[in-house]
């Protein structure tokens, strides 16, 4: 099936459908046994984004979409209707890159709650029923984030991981990652990408093929492996292993 614009970023299969978001911020529903076209949904066009695209979540009836413009959208899934909409981006931002809205990670949803943050700034919680704020915090993100118990991980742009409280916003630890491959003249930025929790363990990677896990409770890296090439894929774990794509396509598998 055809869409009008490339997609970067994974489909999601839920509930007979398969969701995908194009380039220019159309998300697409499809029959997932025959890829005919059900329904479609055109977001603000953002000709400033990031190149990588995000993928919808779903939660039951309803698709919550991420979009370039900073815009996070629920919609119902059998015919598209826009349920509620809010917009993560961020005033008075001081350059032109931390001016881009784009929500490049997929929502988190979990009890009745949507977790996302955009690039320009904002992590907020989102009552999935009403759409109103839950609370909302200064973290601009391009990573999903992840949910475990009472807490929620995020990772900043600026290599920084952090632990909140998921029902009030209020942060436990910070832990700031390494972010130059040459500290001393601050050359070489370092990109990373994750987390996902494995064996009680927080796994992130990044841009020159470290492989750092950290503990949840204090936010000390515990242990780092090379993985010999550079990773912008957020992590994958299934079966207790962590499979990761170097961004020369090579598969590695870690247990």
């Amino acid at each position: 099936t055809r869409a009008d614009a490339p997609f970067h970023g994974a489909p999601t299969v839920a509930g007979g459908r398969l969701y995908a978001v194009t380039n220019d911020s159309e998300l697409v529903a499809l029959d997932a046994a025959t890829g005919a076209v059900q329904w479609t949904y055109q977001a603000i066009a953002e000709p400033a984004r990031i190149l990588a695209a995000s993928s919808p979540a779903v939660d039951g009836d309803s698709v919550i979409a991420p979009f370039a413009s900073g815009e996070v959208v629920a919609l119902l899934a059998a015919n598209g209707r826009r349920l509620w909409v809010d917009s993560l981006s961020r005033s008075g931002s001081l350059t032109s890159l931390s001016a881009i809205n784009d929500i490049a990670g997929r929502p988190a949803v979990d009890n009745g709650v949507v977790y996302a943050a955009s690039h320009s700034g904002v992590l907020a919680a989102i009552d999935m029923r009403t759409g109103s704020r839950i609370w909302a915090r200064s973290f601009a993100s391009t990573q999903t984030p992840w949910i475990a118990g009472d807490v929620l991980y995020a990772l900043s742009v600026d290599g920084e991981l952090a632990a909140f409280d998921r029902t009030s916003g209020d942060v436990y630890w910070v832990t700031q990652l390494r972010r130059y491959e040459e500290e001393g003249d601050r050359s070489g930025r370092i990109a990373w990408t994750g987390p996902v929790m494995v064996g009680g363990k927080l796994i992130v990677a990044n841009s020159i093929g470290e492989v750092a896990a950290i503990a949840p409770e204090n936010g000390q890296v515990s242990v780092t492996r090379d993985v010999g090439g550079p990773v912008f894929i957020p992590p994958i774990a299934a079966g207790g292993s962590i499979y990761l794509v170097t961004d020369e396509a090579r598969l590695v598998v870690l247990r």
